[in-house]
């Protein structure tokens, strides 16, 4: 029998944001390439984007977004953005209605883990996202498995789909100067005009979780078109040296709500 229950479905302890303190920053490079039907580059573009999180609460973190990218040679900034969400991925003006629906087992590297299934329905105006969770308490990165469908809200009809699987855990991988315990997850986004394959690195000792990926989009043929490969460069927990950086950053948010 299903239940409702109020909390989101990642704990703030457990979520790759909501465990760290407001100031923990990362800052990554993705290198991307646009392809022809034969694989050859057609274009090619390097991104670098320091996230910052601002403030955090039981259920909703704010992120402070800023970056540059660098195409034929010219690096062009970003605007800076500020995004808002509830742990559980959704925005904050979307009706949320996380439920548990069972258990099961995933089995990962042939050890079988023991999972609670949570199931979360996301209405966004003519949209419905259905997501099925597979979540353990004990193994980073605690979703385990996940399947979303987002379908047409008046007749049912899907439209779109992905399946997030984790494929490997407590892997030596080095990162900066240590050598750190990640998991390798693999995310399959499926819509109608094609696919997007990306495998992620996780570690919960960087704020964010993602530490590199690899990742091709392909057209509805299965020709990839785009492929892109991201690297961590740098990060920082919160501290006392982050603080003013922080501050300054909500102190111009506030400003810029003031003048509206």
């Amino acid at each position: 029998m299903a239940t409702t229950w109020a909390g989101p479905i990642v704990p703030r302890e457990k979520h790759s944001w909501g465990r760290f303190k407001p100031g923990s920053w990362r800052r990554v490079r993705v290198f991307s390439e646009d392809l022809d039907e034969n694989g050859k580059t057609l274009s090619s573009s390097t991104k670098e984007t320091t996230t910052t999180l601002l403030e955090v609460d039981e259920s909703i973190f704010t992120l402070h977004v800023e970056g540059s990218v660098e195409v034929a040679g010219e690096r062009i900034a970003s605007e800076p953005q500020t995004v808002k969400q509830g742990f559980n991925g959704e925005g904050l003006s979307k009706g949320v209605s996380p439920e548990k629906v069972g258990k099961s087992i995933v089995e990962i590297n042939g050890e079988a883990i023991e999972c609670e299934l949570r199931r979360l329905v996301t209405n966004g105006g003519d949209s419905k996202k259905i997501t099925t969770i597979h979540y353990s308490d004990e193994q980073a990165p605690h979703i385990l498995r996940k399947e979303t469908t987002i379908q047409k809200a008046m007749d049912n009809t899907k439209v779109a789909s992905s399946q997030v699987e984790v494929l490997a855990v407590r892997v030596p991988y080095r990162i900066s100067a240590e050598t750190k315990m990640v998991s390798f997850v693999k995310i399959v986004n499926r819509h109608q005009d094609g696919s997007t394959v990306t495998v992620e690195v996780h570690s919960p000792d960087v704020p964010g979780g993602v530490v590199a990926h690899t990742s091709n989009e392909m057209d509805g043929n299965g020709t990839i078109i785009r492929r892109s490969r991201l690297e961590l460069i740098d990060f920082g927990i919160g501290s006392k040296n982050t603080e003013p950086m922080r501050k300054r950053i909500l102190e111009r948010i506030r400003s810029k709500r003031g003048r509206r």
